[in-house]
């Protein structure tokens, strides 16, 4: 990174530190139990809500925005539909879901657990909303 680019990043950290997130009461009212609340729509809606969060950091940085494409939102649903063990990475599953959708296969590039910001201990009890997910992210 260049002088310039760590500078921009340690300003945008200076000016997050007052924002918070904005609860929806509407989206605390989606119950998220397992992987299978998940529908389409909220895996949808949950990679814009990412996206709008990280693109303008990117844009300021000079990177190219994310886009979000149906091949990405199927990776992401065959990983949840395979994983074995939701109180960790399960890397053999994410690592051999990338390999048949022609991604690199060597490592987790993938994911990232989000350990201590979303509860989901086990597959089936989350006990969650789509609102505390939002949160969490």
């Amino acid at each position: 990174m260049t002088t310039e680019q760590l500078a921009l990043i340690d300003q945008l950290a200076k000016q997050a530190k007052g924002q918070q997130y904005k609860s929806s009461k509407a989206d605390q009212q989606i119950a998220i139990n397992s992987a299978a609340d998940i529908t389409p729509e909220i895996q949808l809606q949950l990679t814009q809500f990412v996206a709008s969060l990280l693109n303008p950091l990117r844009q300021q940085l000079g990177n190219t925005p994310y886009t979000i494409s149906q091949g990405a939102l199927d990776f992401a649903q065959q990983i949840a539909n395979n994983y074995q063990t939701w109180a960790k990475h399960d890397v053999a599953t994410i690592t051999e879901e990338a390999g048949l959708f022609g991604l690199d296969d060597g490592g987790n590039y993938y994911e990232d657990l989000g350990s201590g910001y979303i509860d989901r201990s086990t597959k089936n009890d989350w006990e969650n909303t789509l609102d505390g997910i939002k949160k969490g992210i």
